[in-house]
């Protein structure tokens, strides 16, 4: 099995393709930041009553 430890954006397409491309599966470790927040998902007005923007 595939296995890469993943410690910034710039590394993940390609760890991301490799990781794709074994024919034994993979394991990715991403190693994140935990003082940063994912930003709140917004949704369009109207989207949650079928309507698309």
């Amino acid at each position: 099995m595939h296995g890469e430890t993943v410690r910034s954006t710039d590394e993940i397409v390609d760890t991301v393709e490799r990781a794709l491309m074994s024919p034994t599966g993979a394991l990715l470790h991403v190693i994140t930041d935990p003082t940063l927040r994912a930003p709140s998902p917004e949704v369009p007005a109207g989207v949650m009553n079928g309507d698309r923007p």
